[in-house]
């Protein structure tokens, strides 16, 4: 009977895991699309949207959303940053699943609901103004197709891998995490969006294109981050992850010995 509890225990537990996950890339992705794309609506027809106000309004909402949700979650908000952890192990196929429909599903809710709260006046005004593509990342006209799928995958592969190093284990102890991705975040918008938009996200920029329609060229907004994510990570794991080595291996084993000492003496471990 107490191992049949164990597991009905266990099981409630990854339930609840899973639950909170999804809560959490739901809310945050959800909020990412509402308040980044609030950036491209125009309130009168003399104004005019300065070239970096979404890249700002983009950056702070991120670092913000880190900050919220970071220590539930760990902030993914977009496919090719899961599909970065699941490849170093941090998390499961069924795991990566929740999050990746938690990130569809919250950006088509955030962008839903900025378009339901904004005056239909507004709203129009605002679709004549982007070409009938509010907030859709879209290729310059002077870009070819290759040329936005490349800028697009080296874009994502900044990220992710900043992401690889947040997450080593020899970064460990930084509490600047969201002040790192809201900064990069910042940099690639303003360097490489004149270029794509800076999507550097297939859940980003899917929603926009639900509630437009402005489907045309979708298809290297997921193609080239998801294989800069992928790519990303393998090049980070191969050249940089921490090697097995005889120092390395002293290292672990007095980490581990002064976290034995430290749940003996009831401190708690904060070494590993």
């Amino acid at each position: 009977n107490r191992h049949n509890e164990k597991d009905n225990l266990q099981e409630t537990s990854e339930e609840w895991r899973l639950l909170e996950i999804f809560m959490a890339e739901f809310v945050g992705t959800a909020l990412l699309l509402f308040f980044g794309c609030m950036s491209s609506l125009v309130w009168s027809e003399s104004a005019e949207i300065h070239p970096w106000a979404g890249s700002v309004v983009f950056a702070v909402t991120v670092t913000t959303i880190i900050q919220m949700i970071g220590h539930i979650s760990a902030a993914h908000l977009n496919p090719a940053v899961t599909v970065c952890f699941y490849i170093l192990g941090h998390i499961t196929a069924l795991q990566a699943l929740v999050y990746f429909v938690a990130e569809v599903l919250g950006s088509i809710l955030g962008f839903g609901v900025l378009k339901f709260i904004t005056p239909c006046d507004i709203y129009e005004m605002s679709m004549q103004y982007s070409g009938d593509k509010l907030c859709v990342t879209y290729p310059h006209e002077s870009v070819t197709d290759l040329q936005a799928f490349l800028a697009e995958f080296l874009a994502t592969s900044l990220l992710v891998l900043v992401v690889c190093s947040v997450v080593d284990g020899r970064n460990k102890g930084d509490s600047s995490v969201p002040l790192k991705f809201g900064a990069t975040i910042l940099l690639l918008c303003i360097a490489e969006g004149p270029f794509t938009g800076a999507s550097m996200n297939p859940s980003r920029s899917l929603s926009p294109v639900i509630w437009t329609g402005a489907w045309d060229k979708h298809w290297i907004y997921w193609i080239a981050p998801l294989a800069g994510g992928f790519f990303a990570t393998i090049f980070y794991v191969k050249l940089f992850s921490e090697k097995i080595t005889q120092k390395n291996i002293i290292a672990w084993k007095k980490r581990a010995e002064d976290c034995h000492f430290q749940l003996n003496s009831c401190l708690g471990c904060q070494v590993c």
